[in-house]
């Protein structure tokens, strides 16, 4: 067993350098296009260059942009922990949105490994734990709030006709141009997760006012939202949010 484990590690060994490309680009240094993959099945690639007697390698800020041109901010407290903890595991630092180790020639295999592996996890780490994503993205919604100035209260239950409580996540008071607002966050917009929030707001709503109106903001920064969570909301009354769309909804809530 021995001996094929070995012949088995030798072939891994043999896979990943012949699936290693390099290539001289500009400013003196060199292009590594690995066989590891993405959260999009692209190649990550990184790039390698001497500085006196250490070499810099760098991801080139890759990791970092595709994740915020994929809608991830990374403004909030917790999003800043969990990224400056992962990397910090692995020994890789970050400027300007770039991922780099600084390595001898020596430890050059343990540090692009560690760069490589840091680079998988943050690739990662928004998108595979649901409650990482719902945390962070209530956590996304209360700093946009905070920016856009408008007023609210946090943790609002509602009683209801069927007697048991309905907890929504924000309340913005009523003013003399609007009426009183509840705002509910879904980070997964599927139909399961819209239907509870219609039902909550089905059985609650008539002990309010009788123009209170409830927002609801969607998540789709990594997934598109159902239209049939859309029509489902706007049959109700409810007013759907996509995050991504968040901006065309600010006046109506800060009134």
């Amino acid at each position: 067993m021995k001996k094929e484990t070995e012949d088995m590690m030798n072939s891994h060994i043999k896979w990943l350098k012949d699936n290693t490309f390099l290539a001289e680009v500009e400013n003196d240094y060199v292009e590594i296009t690995t066989p590891y993959l993405d959260r999009h099945n692209d190649c990550l690639q990184f790039y390698v260059k001497k500085e006196k007697d250490e070499y810099f390698i760098t991801d080139g800020g890759y990791v970092i942009t595709d994740l915020k041109d994929s809608g991830c901010s990374f403004e909030s407290k917790k999003r800043q922990e969990i990224l400056n903890t992962t990397l910090s595991g692995f020994n890789v630092k970050m400027n300007n949105d770039q991922l780099y180790v600084r390595t001898s020639k020596e430890n050059y295999p343990l540090m692009m490994n560690n760069l490589i592996q840091a680079s998988l996890s943050v690739d990662n780490m928004f998108y595979l734990s649901q409650s990482h994503v719902e945390s962070m993205f209530y956590e996304d919604v209360v700093d946009w709030l905070d920016k856009k100035g408008i007023r609210y209260s946090k943790n609002i239950k509602l009683a209801s006709q069927s007697g048991f409580d309905h907890n929504f996540h924000f309340v913005i008071p009523k003013s003399k141009a609007a009426p009183e607002r509840f705002l509910q966050v879904i980070s997964d917009p599927k139909k399961d997760s819209v239907m509870d929030v219609i039902m909550k707001w089905v059985d609650s709503r008539d002990y309010r006012d009788k123009d209170v109106e409830l927002y609801t903001i969607l998540n789709n920064m990594d997934k598109m939202i159902p239209k049939t969570s859309l029509d489902a909301l706007e049959s109700y009354g409810i007013h759907p949010i996509p995050w991504t769309y968040r901006e065309n909804s600010a006046e109506a809530l800060v009134i």
